[in-house]
């Protein structure tokens, strides 16, 4: 039987990519976005970052301070595209009619979210950041108690109000169990959907990661598990590649863009008559890079 994917049109493929990365970088909202397309390696794009402040004055019309052009508080910050990140699926071309290539697709959807996010993850050690990291112990002891204590911490690191907790999936896993939270999550809830309302816990949006656990480096060996931020503590840039290759060299390109989010990738499909089969590329620009050292508080094991 011949594949209903394979052979579709080089568009709804790459739409079938997008939508495993936008599951993927679920995660990437917890920082200051910044997207564009048609862009080449080491291009920038701009990140807005609004930062929350108490330094408001007073109305005085004899010091003309209502006009103090540093009262609004937003950053534009130019982050430099300066990493390709590139996954490639190869399909041998007497199998290509046959598959169905939407896990394939999924694939190099997942991988390009789980490198970026990653690569963002590395980053976040204790010389980046000014705030006194928090010693949260063992996966197995960490409770709802903990999560109100960081809220503290929140609150005296001037946290705006939209604020991110990211935790290891093993730390997500205990504080899912703690019993506190399963009655108050369950109440007046049918219970088939009382499992899924742990979304916003002690005024965080929460969320539990894979990709934390694969740190390496420096952000490894100081025992990182997560991370509390209110968003403006990191900004990340996303691009969309020109594609600069030949129009008749037998590579079909397609862009496939998130219309909420305007995050976009870029899918190549092509046959290479040396190898005997199709290539697949989904295609990203990604850079990042630290703006306000003081709105991000590690989270470690010891």
């Amino acid at each position: 039987m011949a594949s209903t994917t394979a052979n579709l049109d080089i568009n709804i493929l790459a739409d079938l990519t997008l939508e495993a990365l936008m599951i993927k970088l679920d995660e990437s909202k917890v920082f200051s976005l910044g997207v564009a397309t048609d862009v080449a390696l080491n291009d920038s794009v701009k990140v807005l970052v609004e930062r929350y402040t108490k330094d408001a004055a007073a109305w005085n019309i004899s010091s003309n301070n209502y006009e103090t052009q540093d009262d609004d508080s937003t950053t534009g910050v130019d982050i430099t595209l300066d990493q390709k990140i590139k996954k490639t699926a190869f399909v041998g071309e007497d199998d290509f009619a046959k598959l169905d290539i939407t896990k394939k697709l999924k694939g190099l959807g997942h991988a390009c979210a789980y490198q970026m996010l990653l690569t963002q993850y590395n980053t976040l050690t204790a010389a980046a950041y000014t705030n006194t990291e928090e010693v949260v112990g063992a996966a197995s002891g960490f409770t709802y108690d903990d999560l109100i204590d960081l809220e503290v911490v929140a609150d005296d690191a001037e946290f705006g109000e939209d604020r991110y907790c990211v935790l290891a999936n093993t730390y997500m896993a205990n504080l899912k169990k703690d019993g506190i939270l399963v009655t108050n999550k369950a109440a007046n809830v049918d219970p088939s959907v009382a499992m899924s309302r742990f979304d916003i816990i002690g005024g965080f949006n929460t969320i539990g990661s894979t990709v934390i656990k694969s740190v390496t480096g420096t952000a490894s060996s100081e025992n990182l598990v997560g991370f509390i931020t209110d968003g403006s503590s990191m900004g990340v840039g996303l691009g969309v590649p020109a594609f600069t290759g030949s129009a008749d060299g037998g590579v079909e390109v397609a862009t496939s863009v998130d219309e909420n989010t305007g995050i976009g990738i870029q899918l190549r499909r092509h046959y290479d008559r040396a190898t005997g089969g199709w290539y697949l590329n989904a295609v990203i620009l990604y850079g990042n890079a630290v703006v306000r050292t003081e709105s991000l508080t590690r989270l470690v094991s010891a």
